[in-house]
């Protein structure tokens, strides 16, 4: 697990700032480290609620909550490594009876957090469509280009990618409607759309252009 840590580390320092490089550094060097440095991240991944559980007893609630979003990163970096297959920071995420982490207290901190992880995946635009116009992730991956109207700011909700027994498929919404955007979702559609315009998907398949990402 340290010598992943160490990797993602070096991995992100030319995509973040200064200060939030820091900011990781010494969450991964003070709180996460000491705790699973010399773990299997096999191990450390598929028992996260354990180890975390463990952390809790000798961290402060607060900063466990600020540095579990560094650890899911690390294992994001891991399964894109091939170290491991899946992430279970994902699923896992531990609610103590007081002071726990839970999905429903996210702060600026955390979301920074991700907002950073999603530039450096490339994933920074799908972020901002859901911040902005609060659509599920089917929702979003099943936006089209024709679906977009930037002289009005807009976007039309028609259909959602779904995923049935490892294949994808695309659904017509039951909930069809209409949502503006913000100017800077507006300019960050407009840029992604100058870069790959041939696209029918605004977040295609890597695979092919025409058809929509597996969610």
């Amino acid at each position: 697990f340290s010598s992943v840590a160490e990797s993602w580390l070096k991995s992100i320092e030319p995509n973040v700032s200064k200060n939030t490089y820091s900011i990781y550094c010494g969450y991964v060097k003070n709180y996460i480290l000491p705790h699973i440095a010399a773990n299997d991240i096999e191990d450390v991944n598929q028992h996260i609620e354990v180890y975390i559980t463990k952390i809790e007893r000798n961290e402060r609630a607060e900063l466990v909550k600020k540095f579990y979003p560094v650890l899911s990163m690390i294992l994001d970096y891991a399964v894109a490594q091939g170290h491991i297959v899946f992430n279970y920071a994902h699923v896992n995420v531990p609610l103590a009876k007081d002071e726990g982490l839970s999905y429903a207290d996210i702060g600026i901190d955390e979301l920074s957090a991700v907002l950073a992880q999603a530039k450096h995946d490339d994933m920074f635009l799908d972020f901002v469509l859901i911040l902005d116009l609060g659509l599920s992730r089917g929702e979003i991956l099943g936006l089209k280009w024709d679906d977009v109207d930037f002289e009005a700011n807009a976007v039309k909700i028609n259909r959602l990618v779904v995923a049935r027994n490892g294949t994808t498929c695309i659904a017509d919404s039951e909930n069809k409607r209409e949502f503006a955007m913000m100017e800077i979702t507006a300019k960050l559609l407009a840029e992604r759309k100058g870069n790959k315009g041939n696209d029918e998907f605004i977040i295609p398949s890597p695979s092919s252009a025409t058809s929509p990402f597996n969610p």
